[in-house]
């Protein structure tokens, strides 16, 4: 590797680490002679794509989704987005690395962009308040609407949601299963009914029982302290069969 000062075709000069074969530096060379140095042909490339319509692309790999389960699809803003970028802004559009379609996942490719983030169901919904506002977006940017959601995209986005409806009703069956067990009912003596901070354990012997609670000591008569055990023992039995139900 050696470092190579180069004047460009527009006049500027800049250097350039170049590798090989010194003929082949040396074609390098008398190519970049020719072509504009990084700076002008960076502010051609915005000034070219300043030019282009705004193109606005509808995107989704069908998986991704919100905390509350909701299949999420990316609005996309490019092309000449650069003169309107505040008023691309002032609509909620940031600017990033979209995720796109599943395609996109497995490319490497950083076609940064405008993005809004919706849920994919409510912009499929044509009477939705979302799809309204991208129609709203679009005609307020005379933009271009593409849809870019595949069919490799959308049958995803179907399994997700056949997956998220099968979760949904095997929930509905597991509650309905743990609703029909009686909760044991935590008694007025019980060291959790006095504090958040009981570390679970009693101490003494039977006329001198205690237990700790947010580090102060509270004595508890026998027949309370059995009444206690009691629920302990059927708090846990209640948890454990819940906890079964849950994981079948």
């Amino acid at each position: 590797m050696a470092k190579y000062t180069v004047t460009h075709s527009c006049g500027h000069t800049q250097t350039h680490d170049l590798f090989g074969p010194g003929k082949d530096r040396e074609r390098k060379i008398a190519w970049m002679e020719n072509q504009p140095c990084t700076d002008c042909w960076k502010a051609e490339k915005r000034e070219a794509d300043a030019k282009l319509p705004i193109t606005m692309s509808i995107h989704t790999n069908g998986m991704d989704t919100d905390e509350h389960g909701n299949v999420l699809a990316e609005v996309c803003l490019t092309g000449g987005t650069l003169p309107r970028k505040d008023e691309i802004k002032s609509l909620g559009y940031r600017w990033g690395t979209p995720r796109g379609g599943i395609i996109n996942l497995l490319s490497s490719a950083d076609p940064r962009c405008w993005i809004k983030t919706v849920h994919l169901a409510e912009l499929l919904d044509i009477n939705s308040a979302t799809a309204k506002m991208l129609l709203s977006d679009a005609a307020q940017l005379d933009a271009i609407k593409v849809n870019k959601i595949s069919a490799a995209d959308a049958m995803i986005y179907e399994r997700t949601v056949q997956r998220q409806q099968e979760q949904a009703q095997a929930d509905a069956v597991r509650a309905t299963e743990i609703a029909k067990i009686a909760k044991p009912e935590r008694p007025a003596c019980h060291p959790w009914s006095n504090g958040k901070r009981w570390n679970g354990n009693y101490y003494g012997k039977p006329g001198n029982r205690s237990y700790y609670v947010d580090n102060n000591k509270h004595s508890i008569s026998d027949d309370d302290y059995a009444i206690c055990v009691a629920y302990d023992t059927a708090i846990a039995e209640y948890r454990a069969r819940v906890d079964q139900i849950k994981k079948s």
